[in-house]
């Protein structure tokens, strides 16, 4: 009886001491973590602030955000997939960050100010500076990062979402409490930034060294990652066009409902979102058989489409108890954003699954290609039906799901049942 219970208590060790090396583990900790105190946070702060002061700061956000993609080149994805950027190349990785840094900051104070001069609502022109400039920042924790997911260290993740929500909500709740509004949200980014670079410098002890800006260093690293910045530049679009749109044509309040929906309808996903993010990139890459990407890819996709049906069912049956019971009694009239949003779990786990699949596997172009030609449709499909916010919800989710479809039949096809995978250098 004891040899059993020993046995047993080794094997549970060994499994404990599996998981916790995985970066699967430490990337699920820290949605886990990200989730459940991010909607906690956003509880309280839904029944302190008005919707419009949620849809201002999505406008504002959405700008900020999309006037940056030019200088959003994704060296630290580049990092995390390429052996040499994680070794002798990260000196120019880093190079290149600091100068994109700069040439965003600039982009987004003169945004600011031309939105400013005409005449777009201050808070907006507040946002877009406040948000933008710390976002900009925000890079070199991200390259940070990236480096060590490449190493397959994810425990710093874990970090960071522990600190992050408590963080800001003992910043932000007191000056949302004060009647400060849209600077109680904005004092939430800075908050964010400045933990993601105080953990991940932590742990991340390499020496920052840079290299001499040139022209030669700069194509370098560029041409390689070229695609990965146009995937990178359609995820933003994705993220935060239909705000944008929405803003300019949309009262505010609207936006914020709509916004709501967006970010809280795919419950599903924010629990599962793991098997689909970062971990999943580094997986693909370390599987050389195609049929076996193909499996662990059907495996997580079954999933996935299972747990966010079961919420979806959820948003349609009891939306209109569950959304002012969460939320308070001011976001009653979200109820139909999130049924037009009720499949958005599956959704968003279906596109990042591919997207991931893709990723893994090196075929960036592909993926490029094939989002740049959904967005186009989705585009023109809107200019032929007009801007609501009905419409814009349920164009965004098609072409999503567009995407995903054209690139899962990319890789299906693809000729080669062993893929490998060189560095992009």
């Amino acid at each position: 009886m004891m040899m059993i219970r020993t046995k047993l208590a080794n094997k549970v060790l060994s499994i404990k001491t599996r998981l916790k090396g995985s970066p699967f583990f430490w990337q699920s900790m820290a949605n886990y973590t990200e989730r459940v105190f991010g909607l906690v946070y956003s509880l309280i702060l839904a029944r302190v602030l008005l919707p419009e002061v949620f849809g201002v700061f999505a406008y504002g956000l959405g700008i900020a955000q999309l006037v940056s993609i030019l200088t959003r080149w994704d060296v630290g994805g580049l990092v995390r997939v390429d052996s040499y950027y994680q070794n002798e190349g990260f000196a120019s990785a880093w190079t290149l960050t600091r100068l994109l840094v700069l040439v965003e900051v600039f982009v987004i104070v003169l945004v600011a100010g031309s939105c400013w001069y005409w005449g777009v609502n201050p808070q907006v022109c507040a946002v877009v500076l406040g948000c933008g400039v710390f976002t900009a920042l925000d890079k070199f924790s991200v390259i940070l990062r990236c480096d060590l997911e490449g190493k397959s260290t994810f425990r710093s993740n874990l970090t960071a979402k522990l600190l992050m929500a408590p963080a800001a909500a003992i910043v932000t709740i007191p000056l949302a409490l004060w009647g400060f509004g849209i600077w109680a949200l904005i004092a939430s980014s800075w908050v964010g930034v400045s933990v993601n670079w105080f953990v991940y410098r932590r742990a991340n002890k390499r020496k920052l060294s840079s290299d001499r800006i040139g022209v030669e260093m700069i194509r370098k690293i560029v041409r390689p990652s070229f695609w990965i910045w146009i995937n990178y530049m359609c995820l933003v679009i994705f993220s935060r066009a239909d705000k944008v749109l929405l803003g300019r044509t949309q009262s505010s309040d609207d936006v914020g409902y709509y916004n709501r929906a967006f970010n809280y309808s795919p419950l599903s996903f924010m629990a599962l979102g793991a098997i689909a993010d970062a971990p999943a990139i580094v997986a693909f890459r370390n599987i050389e058989s195609k049929r076996a990407r193909m499996k662990l890819y059907i495996k997580r996709a079954s999933l996935l489409t299972g747990a966010g049906s079961v919420f979806a069912a959820m948003w349609i049956l009891w939306a209109e108890t569950l959304v002012p019971l969460m939320f308070g009694e001011n976001w009653l009239p979200a109820v139909i954003y999130f049924k037009l949003f009720a499949f958005f779990g599956v959704v968003q786990g279906f596109y990042f699954l591919t997207n991931a699949l893709l990723q893994g596997s090196h075929h960036f172009k592909a993926q490029g290609v094939i989002k740049l030609a959904s967005i186009a449709m989705g585009a023109l499909v809107l200019c032929r039906l007009g801007i609501d916010t009905f419409k814009v919800a349920i164009v965004l989710q098609g072409s999503m799901l567009l995407a995903a479809f054209a690139m899962l039949i990319y890789f299906a096809l693809c000729s080669k049942d062993r893929i490998c995978i060189k560095p992009l250098s």
